[in-house]
């Protein structure tokens, strides 16, 4: 199973893909205003390393927070978007540490919408 992880809840962005609980490729950055660009930028650079195309998403997971408003909302807004545009399924992680989030991306149950925390 290929995941695209989402991760916006911190001030430094997160964008991975993960096949079976293993990390294949993944990119992080301070984020500013240009967040919502360099999602999609970063979502299209891990891809497009991994010699993965969009549609060989099966899940996409996001991180629900706590965070900032407008951090939180774009990731969201991005995974639901990606999720419902490619069919795959959407999860929702909260864990603090990367390894628990990895866990939680393979094991959390699909969600239809991803309810926020904000700080």
């Amino acid at each position: 199973m290929n995941i695209l992880l989402i991760n916006t809840a911190s001030r430094e962005a997160l964008v991975a893909l993960i096949h079976d609980g293993h990390i294949l490729g993944q990119k992080s950055w301070f984020s500013d205003r240009t967040l919502g660009r360099q999602l999609l930028e970063s979502i299209d650079e891990v891809l497009k390393e991994a010699g993965l195309e969009r549609g060989g998403i099966d899940r996409i997971a996001v991180h629900r927070g706590p965070g900032h408003y407008s951090a939180l909302r774009t990731g969201i807004v991005t995974a639901s978007a990606l999720a419902w545009a490619l069919g795959c399924e959407l999860v929702e992680v909260g864990a603090d540490n990367f390894e628990e989030i990895i866990t939680e991306t393979v094991n959390n149950t699909p969600v239809v919408v991803v309810k926020p925390q904000y700080d």
